[in-house]
């Protein structure tokens, strides 16, 4: 093995750490959390919705748009808000985040389907990716409004 092979393996270790440090906190665990708490929130009302005969689009996106307002509060309370003092200002600002952050995850699993031509592992990668982008989209959000 060379010096450079060392020396690259060396770095991408440190690399790794760094990001694993980063990402994977005490933060991020409890976002991941809030994450599929307000995803299975968002589909069991769309079930009870549609149950009661909403139409489909309808909704969708009143429990989406509810969604994110759960989303809202349960990261305001308890993950950022020891920095973070909830407002009806801030609430739109966050959906107006999550619209963009909607849109790039549908960018990523459209691009993925186009790769590889395999819709599963396009909405999981997609899946994926998204979830460490919205993670540091929340958390600059709630930085930049900090108290």
């Amino acid at each position: 093995m060379t010096i450079d092979c060392i020396l690259s393996l060396i770095l991408m270790r440190k690399t790794f750490e760094i990001f694993t440090l980063n990402f994977f906190t005490k933060n991020f665990a409890t976002f991941f959390c809030i994450g599929v708490t307000t995803a299975l929130f968002d589909y069991l009302l769309y079930i009870f919705l549609l149950s009661h005969d909403w139409p489909m689009l309808l909704a969708k996106s009143l429990a989406s748009a509810i969604a994110v307002v759960f989303n809202y509060l349960l990261n305001s309370k308890f993950n950022f808000g020891k920095v973070h003092t909830m407002s009806l200002k801030h609430l739109g600002y966050y959906g107006i985040l999550y619209v963009f952050l909607i849109l790039i995850h549908t960018l990523f699993n459209q691009g993925l389907f186009i790769v590889l031509n395999n819709v599963n592992i396009a909405v999981f990668g997609a899946l994926c990716i998204s979830t460490f982008v919205n993670y540091i989209g929340v958390k600059k959000f709630f930085n930049h409004f900090r108290n």
